[in-house]
């Protein structure tokens, strides 16, 4: 029954797969001449064949946002504009990817100024306050608001200085 079964012909677009079986054969040849002894042509041109179609199939890899340009020509064969497809998908990932970091961006930025607004207005407020309170003769009381809000005031710009160090120096 394994007699009868066809073996694939090898792709041949792969002119590189076909020399390394060939490359192969040769070598395990010459380490054990012996090998294919007791074999037809026939057999053995089966064996070979066999071989090349295993380093066909064993060598194809790839790594990246888009497939090589022999899969491309495999994609468009199969499928209705396959390679077109392929290339319309991986654009439409890239936009979406760059409109979501610019966003990310945008919304950072207005919770920075939000941020800085509001620490601000609290700053005005506090040292608004001190002053009335110093006014009106609570002295003491005023100036330790007025105190207590600048002393904030400094202490986050300097946290968020050594924050922005500690980022920049990661990246």
């Amino acid at each position: 029954m394994a007699d009868e079964l066809p073996i694939p012909a090898p792709d041949e677009s792969s002119e590189l797969n076909k020399a390394d079986a060939v490359d192969f054969i040769e070598l395990i040849t010459k380490q054990n001449p012996r090998l294919f002894n007791g074999l037809d042509k026939k057999k053995r041109g089966e064996i070979e064949q066999a071989i090349t179609v295993s380093f066909a199939h064993v060598q194809k890899s790839h790594s990246g946002p888009l497939p090589d340009a022999e899969t491309l020509e495999h994609y468009a064969r199969i499928i209705p504009n396959g390679a077109e497809r392929v290339m319309a998908m991986a654009e439409k990932e890239q936009s979406f990817r760059h409109d979501y970091t610019a966003d990310v961006a945008r919304r950072q930025l207005n919770q920075i100024s939000r941020g800085q607004f509001f620490g601000f207005a609290l700053a005005v407020i506090g040292i608004g306050g001190g002053i009335l309170l110093a006014y009106y003769g609570k002295e003491t009381s005023g100036l330790t608001t007025i105190i207590t809000s600048i002393v904030g005031l400094v202490g986050v710009f300097l946290y968020g200085q050594k924050q922005a160090r500690k980022n920049n120096s990661k990246s």
